[in-house]
């Protein structure tokens, strides 16, 4: 099985993937328009199972130590999202910053960044509306190196 991450400025093909109802189901809030958005913060990490598109992360540059993340994978790529994943933290890591910071608001996808070594930093009471109801939003962390003192 070939998993492959490569970066795309693709604006239709990163559409079309939101236009997909499990994507546009996990990333909607109210008020916020999903799309493709031009920045020079903003990197589009296309994600190929076997030469079969099944997704992208974003990468967003926040601070020169601070890159935030988020997965828009299609529902079959689910068994590789793990892996995906890593693949997209190592091509943040290779860029330098010292830290990831990834928005949640779903439970299992907090489950599923702390199997990825992310912990939990805190948490946004009542920090997004999702269908007119407001959900807390969850921030998870991960370092490159902890440079705490023991």
């Amino acid at each position: 099985m070939a998993l492959s991450i490569e970066e795309t400025y693709d604006e239709e093909l990163i559409n079309s993937f939101y236009a997909d109802k499990f994507i546009y189901n996990g990333v909607k809030r109210d008020g916020v328009q999903t799309g493709f958005r031009e920045h020079p913060a903003i990197h589009y990490l296309l994600c190929s199972i076997d030469g079969k598109k099944a997704g992208f992360f974003i990468a967003v540059e926040s601070s020169e130590i601070d890159w935030e993340m988020h997965a828009c994978l299609m529902k079959w790529a689910t068994p590789h999202s793990r892996t995906l994943a890593q693949m997209a933290i190592d091509w943040v890591w290779e860029r330098g910053p010292i830290r990831i910071t990834v928005p949640v608001v779903s439970r299992s996808t907090v489950n599923f960044c702390k199997r990825l070594g992310f912990e939990i930093e805190g948490v946004r009471r009542n920090g997004a509306m999702i269908d007119g109801m407001l959900r807390d939003v969850t921030f998870l962390g991960l370092l490159k190196w902890d440079s705490s003192p023991i």
